[in-house]
């Protein structure tokens, strides 16, 4: 049996190229926002003012926490959380490695949470932000704020502030027992 071929792929192409194609339109409207978004001016390119004030605010921020690094309070604190919240806490890498570095020694000296007067709040922050850190912090500094049956104690239902950071605590605590390349909480001093 033999196939018969009727013309080669050359003269097939040959053929279709002598061809004049028209291309349809497909007539869509114009935009109803105009070309204004494609115009390029490099009037706007010029104006360079944002980076003298970004500047001007980061230089703030970062005197704001030198001013703390040698005693770190629940503003330092907090605004550290905000810093890296927002995402730009890479600016200060510096000055909040060496507040927390602080806050690590001193808890390490008398313990976090030793002083009676200190919320939920503020022993959540610290625990979170030490962790982050990579510091290890015993789980045992929330055990004021149990009850005798081991549960948290009714009244802390009222803090929404303390319950929220302490759930973010907890949250990196699970977080940090699940990681097999972590010190888990057993292990930790």
């Amino acid at each position: 049996m033999s196939l018969q071929v009727s013309a080669s792929p050359t003269k097939i192409i040959q053929r279709n190229a002598e061809k004049d194609y028209t291309r349809r339109s497909a007539n869509f409207h114009p935009s109803i926002w105009g070309d204004r978004f494609l115009s390029y001016t490099s009037d706007s390119m010029e104006k360079d003012d944002g980076s003298a004030k970004h500047q001007e605010l980061k230089e703030e921020i970062r005197r704001m926490l030198k001013a703390y690094i040698n005693k770190p309070t629940q503003n330092n604190l907090d605004l550290i959380d905000a810093i890296q919240r927002l995402g730009v806490s890479y600016h200060f890498e510096s000055e909040i490695d060496e507040i927390l570095g602080k806050l690590h020694e001193a808890h390490q000296d008398c313990g976090l949470g030793d002083n009676e007067n200190d919320e939920l709040y503020y022993i959540s922050l610290q625990f979170r932000l030490l962790r982050q850190h990579g510091c290890k912090i015993s789980a045992d500094v929330f055990k004021r704020f149990k009850d005798s049956d081991g549960n948290f104690k009714t009244s802390l239902a009222k803090d929404v502030g303390g319950m929220l950071s302490l759930y973010e605590a907890t949250h990196l605590g699970r977080l940090i027992k699940s990681a097999p390349h972590l010190p888990s909480e057993s292990n930790m001093p």
